[in-house]
């Protein structure tokens, strides 16, 4: 069984991105389409997303 690939990403930029995504605000991520930082925006906003309103990030490494 293959080990699973751990991505660090930026955490400022994935809580930005997760309040973002929570508080169901309409805006675009503010960092470069294919940075780093995009990624890690984008997944908390999917994250964000697919939580109740209000509720406070909590981070955790992503498997892939």
């Amino acid at each position: 069984m293959k080990k699973p690939v751990l991505i660090d990403m930026d955490e400022q930029a994935w809580c930005a991105g997760f309040m973002s995504g929570n508080l169901r605000r309409m805006e675009y991520c503010p960092y470069p389409p294919t940075s780093a930082k995009a990624l890690a925006w984008s997944s908390g906003r999917i994250e964000g997303q697919a939580k109740p309103q209000g509720t406070l990030p909590q981070l955790r490494p992503i498997s892939l």
